[in-house]
């Protein structure tokens, strides 16, 4: 092979392998992920959130997005690892406080499920969704009474289930 032939083959390599990163940058993996997430493909949408991550490790979005794909694998813990990773990067993410109050509440830890509501609450106090799952967790916890207000506020703010729970559990 003479010199000529040899830095042609070099650079075709480096073209390669350049075009190869780069390629890999700019793959929206997150949105391949959640198309994933949506066909209930949830290793697939791990495989795509772990690289979304790997291109940019301070998107909060998609360590949340991993979080529920592993939770919705029944990996509570793994789930909890990338919501606190979320929560991190970003604090204000109410959906992550809902989804992470959700798998420890799935752990068990029902005192960790009712604070990280608390501070979904706190961060916006019109969301139906949190309420109903603050409810959730205080009935879990044996405080109905604060399970039947949080089900009527969800209840106020447009959620349908809430009815059937307020029916079911609390008397007027």
């Amino acid at each position: 092979m003479n010199l000529r032939s040899f830095l042609l083959a070099l650079l075709l390599i480096i073209i390669s392998v350049t075009t190869s990163a780069y390629t890999d940058k700019i793959i929206d993996y997150q949105k391949i992920g959640i198309e994933k997430l949506e066909i209930e493909n949830f290793s697939g949408a791990i495989i795509d959130f772990t690289k979304a991550i790997a291109n940019n490790p301070n998107d909060a979005a998609s360590y949340n997005y991993r979080g529920v794909s592993k939770a919705k694998k029944g990996d509570f813990d793994g789930s909890i690892i990338d919501y606190n990773k979320s929560l991190e990067l970003d604090p204000k993410q109410i959906e992550t406080y809902n989804n992470r109050g959700i798998a420890k509440a799935r752990t068990g830890d029902i005192n960790g499920s009712i604070l990280d509501f608390d501070a979904a609450i706190e961060i916006n106090p019109n969301i139906a969704n949190t309420y109903f799952n603050h409810g959730m967790s205080m009935d879990m916890s044996g405080d109905l009474v604060t399970a039947c207000a949080d089900w009527e506020r969800a209840m106020e703010l447009g959620d349908k289930n809430s009815t059937q729970f307020i029916s079911k559990n609390c008397s007027s």
